[in-house]
């Protein structure tokens, strides 16, 4: 079995209901299982677009940074797909967020999305696991983040860098981690 690790950083991360303007991809990080290392690929926004403070903030990946050091998506969707057209299974940690968004730019571009098999998350899972009560009436527990979920397999917290394109491999390389976790105790 071959996995496809990604994520994507969004210029929102819900609808905006006044416009109606839904996220668009600003960063887009993969990898492959059998490659070395992860890729990734920052995506100019163009006019119509900016980043929500909020996601601006989260991100780290600013509108100007996204134009100046960017690139069309179609070529960073192009450079994605051409990974995943090796693989049979799909990972994310909040895959139906991330799902979506990649569904979302197929459409947009005209072009296939993944396939609708072998789509896995790691987030959901990773909640029995985790165990971090929710803060709501009739409490259970809540989904974890990337960052809880991680610093649970491994210990510590992951790495961070202020470089967007280094922290989106960073971030696959916690999404590769949880992920394999998961399928060692599936295993078992």
């Amino acid at each position: 079995m071959t996995t496809l690790f990604f994520d994507t950083a969004t210029t929102r991360f819900h609808s905006d209901k006044r416009s109606g303007e839904e996220p668009t991809i600003v960063r887009l990080a993969w990898w492959l299982k059998t490659a070395p290392d992860p890729e990734c690929a920052l995506v100019r926004l163009g006019a119509n677009f900016s980043m929500d403070p909020t996601a601006e903030r989260f991100h780290g990946i600013s509108t100007a940074a996204a134009n100046s050091l960017g690139m069309p998506l179609a070529e960073a969707f192009g450079r994605f797909m051409a990974h995943a057209t090796k693989a049979d299974r799909f990972g994310s940690f909040n895959a139906d967020f991330h799902l979506r968004q990649i569904d979302r730019a197929a459409r947009y571009l005209g072009v296939a999305t993944l396939p609708g098999t072998g789509r896995a998350c790691a987030m959901k899972p990773m909640t029995l696991f985790c165990r971090i009560e929710a803060m709501r009436p009739g409490g259970g527990f809540k989904f974890p983040s990337l960052v809880e979920a991680y610093q649970h397999v491994i210990g510590h917290p992951r790495e961070e860098s202020t470089d967007p394109i280094e922290n989106g491999a960073l971030i696959v390389r916690a999404v590769r981690t949880v992920d394999e976790f998961l399928l060692r105790r599936q295993a078992a």
